[in-house]
C-alpha cells in the first residue's frame, strides 16, 4: 500500500517535511496524479473523491487533510503572515508552519 505523504525527522539533514513540502509545490512527489501521469497509479483522482490529487488540492482543499491545514494555516497566521499564500511563498517563508503541521496522507 502507497504511504505518499509522510512526515520524517530530519531525512538527509533537511528540516522536518522539507522533501514532502518540495516534492508538493513541484507536482514531483507521490501525488496520484503525479503518478497516474507515469501509469502508476490507476486513477488520479483524490482518496477524498472531491478532485485530483494534485498538490494545490492536496495543500489548500482536501477534507482528508483538514485538521493539519489548520494547524499551518494557524502557524501561518500567528505569525502576522495572510492565507492562502502562493506555493512559492510557502516554500521560502513557511517551511516551518508546513513542517509542525505533521503532514500525513495515506492511501
Amino acid at each position: 500500500m502507497e504511504e505518499p505523504y509522510t512526515s520524517h525527522n530530519n531525512v538527509d539533514g533537511f528540516p522536518k517535511g522539507f522533501k514532502i513540502f518540495t516534492a508538493l509545490i513541484t507536482e514531483h512527489g507521490k501525488a496520484r496524479y503525479y503518478l497516474h501521469r507515469f501509469k502508476l497509479a490507476d486513477d488520479p483522482m483524490c482518496l477524498c473523491n472531491e478532485g485530483q490529487q494534485t498538490s494545490d488540492h492536496i495543500t489548500f482543499d482536501c477534507n482528508l487533510l483538514e485538521a493539519q491545514r489548520g494547524l499551518m494555516i494557524r502557524k501561518i497566521v500567528g505569525s502576522r503572515g495572510s492565507w492562502p499564500r502562493e506555493k512559492d511563498v510557502l516554500t521560502t517563508k513557511y517551511l516551518q508552519a508546513f513542517s509542525l503541521s505533521q503532514l500525513t496522507f495515506k492511501n
